[in-house]
């Protein structure tokens, strides 16, 4: 629960503090959102197998091509996300995640890498956000 102190301002002076505080909190979500993000790549990184045989030695193991998006914004404006995934490898590392109708299986690494994090992910954003409002006295 956010609290906002009014002090006997006038209320144009606490709309102009709310506004601000607004301001100030989209300007950061990018970043959190983002940062926010490492955990699953950091976990993906982690458990992803690595084969000894490189058949596509130009693209190099998955393990070292997993990357962060850019942030992308809804069309509503409203929600922000990242993509967590594979570059060059992404053509291969999608028969991993899953599977093929000639037998491979699909092992999730992506999705367990998500669910296995997700409090993680939580834990940044809401303390970022915290350390925003902190930093506009609310």
């Amino acid at each position: 629960m956010i609290t906002i102190k009014y002090e006997g301002d006038s209320i144009d002076k606490l709309f102009s503090r709310v506004d601000t505080t607004v301001q100030r909190l989209n300007r950061h979500v990018n970043t959190i959102v983002k940062e926010s993000s490492i955990p699953i790549k950091e976990e993906i990184e982690r458990t992803i197998p690595v084969s000894e045989i490189m058949k596509h030695p130009n693209e190099g193991h998955a393990k070292n091509d997993v990357v962060v998006s850019n942030v992308r914004t809804s069309d509503n404006g409203y929600t922000k996300s990242v993509d967590v995934g594979f570059n060059k490898t992404e053509w291969r590392m999608w028969f991993l995640e899953f599977g093929t109708v000639k037998g491979i299986v699909g092992r999730h690494y992506v999705e367990k890498a998500m669910i296995s994090q997700q409090h993680k992910v939580l834990e940044i954003q809401a303390k970022r956000l915290q350390e925003v409002l902190l930093s506009r006295g609310l």
